[in-house]
């Protein structure tokens, strides 16, 4: 857990308590504390424990109480942004994960609560791939049919956030398949783990069809937008359910072929014809919000490539599943 604060005399104390340390909750934070010169701190949270769990969860509260004490110009934003499953986890897992994010809930009501004077909210990052898999240009208008256990998970933390309602207000961040920098023990999603079994010339295994298409969003663009979102001083009565993506499908073959023009070479890949992965997924750009950039997916992996060569790569093989959504830690 990264729990960012900032006192400003104009503005007052924000306290951002993100829960997520990987790919998505790692880069919000850093957007927050670029941005807006948040200072952040880390607090462990064993989420494979229940008791452990609890009890660390009951000392980042009785921080934040302190944090807060009798202040009126105080703003609590509470993200959700952890857990370690994804399309093929099974339900035992996202069982344990469901109960994690029902304990920060209950944190952040229990909160909310005890200091009404304060202004609380409650962002949960959610999946597109997991709630609407094997749809096409999805939208405002869209219904939710989630196929494996990963995706029930993802409504019923929806449906929860919305209960909580009566307390504090809510937000839904919808991702597309999100991706990233290369970096040590964090799980790559396809575009990453291609560049990096690519420069070390290792094969990678693809379970789907090289036209299967998906939509890949990078994460600096979530973290900056995120981070706007979370600092919106008039409140969140916007719209409670954001969606971001690129707004352009792109099939495996296509992601294939960027990353071997980037590399300057062929790269060894195996395609999986399993059908439990081979449905698209994409959106509707009409459904993105206002503000909401996009950057480009060639300009990206170069991007990666080349921060990958100057930081060295790590030795170990990775398998590229493009189901999986980049999800935190």
């Amino acid at each position: 857990m990264i729990l960012l604060t900032r006192d400003d005399p104009e503005r007052g104390l924000w306290v951002i308590a993100v829960f997520g340390a990987g790919l998505v909750g790692s880069g919000i934070a850093s957007a927050l504390a670029t941005s807006r010169a948040f200072e952040a701190r880390a607090r462990p949270v064993d989420w494979r424990s229940p008791s452990h769990r609890e009890a660390d969860l009951a000392r980042i509260g009785a921080e934040l109480r302190l944090l807060l004490g009798s202040r009126s110009d105080v703003v609590l934003r509470t993200v959700w942004a952890a857990g370690r499953t994804g399309l093929a986890s099974r339900e035992r897992e996202c069982a344990e994960e469901l109960e994690g994010f029902q304990g920060v809930a209950r944190l952040a009501q229990g909160l909310a609560r005890e200091h009404p004077a304060a202004r609380h909210g409650l962002l949960l990052v959610s999946s597109v791939g997991g709630v609407f898999e094997g749809q096409r240009i999805v939208g405002s208008r869209s219904t939710p049919s989630p196929r494996r256990p990963y995706g029930r998970l993802k409504l019923r933390q929806e449906a929860l956030l919305g209960e909580a309602g009566d307390v504090l207000v809510g937000r839904i961040v919808r991702l597309t398949s999100v991706y990233g920098y290369i970096r040590p023990r964090r799980r790559l999603g396809l575009v990453p783990t291609l560049i990096h079994n690519g420069i070390r010339q290792a094969k990678t295994r693809i379970v789907g069809r090289m036209d299967t298409l998906r939509d890949f969003v990078w994460i600096g663009d979530v973290s900056r937008h995120l981070s706007g979102v979370l600092q919106d001083e008039a409140g969140w009565d916007r719209p409670p359910v954001l969606t971001l993506g690129s707004g352009k499908p792109s099939s495996l073959a296509e992601i294939h072929r960027v990353v071997e023009q980037t590399l300057g070479r062929r790269i060894y890949v195996s395609y999986s014809l399993d059908p439990a992965n081979e449905a698209d997924v994409s959106i509707d750009a009409a459904a993105l919000p206002a503000g909401w950039l996009a950057s480009d997916l060639r300009s990206n992996v170069q991007r990666i490539y080349r921060d990958a060569l100057s930081r060295g790569v790590p030795p170990t093989a990775s398998r590229a599943d493009p189901g999986a959504a980049g999800r935190a830690a």
